[in-house]
């Protein structure tokens, strides 16, 4: 009778003894191991280009930041927005008037490294700005620019390039003085 008392005592703690192999743990509930988390800060990088010009005839000043990811050591996509003060001084037969604006906009990127340095560029514009025929309302044009440029690393995380792009649907009411676009600028990668 008392063997089965001292059985009764002690068989809880008798019953969470386990192989050491079957890797259930007593009475603690199956916890799920966390999944490691993707840094993603290392592929991010955060840029911009940059641009002054002025003559006679016109002023301007471009300020585009960027936000991009790295899809590989290759691909580069990302948004930007732009600012650009523009000042021209409009000539046609019936007057002479100075023009300026204030240019606001959005864009989305593509670059493909197509050696170490060098890289083709393909984007996507949207500025909204005030036209020299309607000073009183403003007009979204849109613009495709493509080209190619040179980026050279200075450190571990920042780097300049220098792109040459081509605005393929140039109009009368483009900011761009020409089709050719040449945009100095800057990066830092996180």
């Amino acid at each position: 009778m008392i063997s089965i008392f001292i059985s009764l005592l002690f068989s809880p703690f008798l019953s969470f003894a386990q192989d050491e192999n079957s890797g259930m743990v007593p009475n603690k509930p199956f916890v799920k191991q966390p999944e490691p988390m993707i840094d993603i800060t290392n592929k991010l990088f955060l840029g911009g280009n940059v641009g002054f010009q002025a003559g006679a005839a016109s002023t301007s000043v471009y300020l585009a930041p960027m936000l991009g990811y790295k899809l590989s050591d290759d691909v580069m996509v990302g948004v930007g927005s732009s600012y650009l003060y523009l000042r021209q001084r409009i000539v046609s037969p019936t007057y002479n008037e100075l023009f300026s604006t204030h240019v606001f906009g959005g864009s989305v990127f593509a670059r493909y490294f197509v050696f170490e340095n060098m890289f083709a560029h393909a984007e996507y514009e949207m500025l909204n700005l005030s036209t020299y025929d309607s000073f009183n309302s403003r007009k979204n044009i849109g613009s495709l620019l493509a080209g190619g440029g040179y980026m050279q690393q200075i450190g571990e995380h920042f780097a300049t390039n220098f792109s040459v792009l081509w605005a393929f649907n140039q109009s009368a009411y483009s900011p761009y003085n020409s089709p050719l676009v040449i945009r100095p600028g800057f990066f830092y990668v996180f």
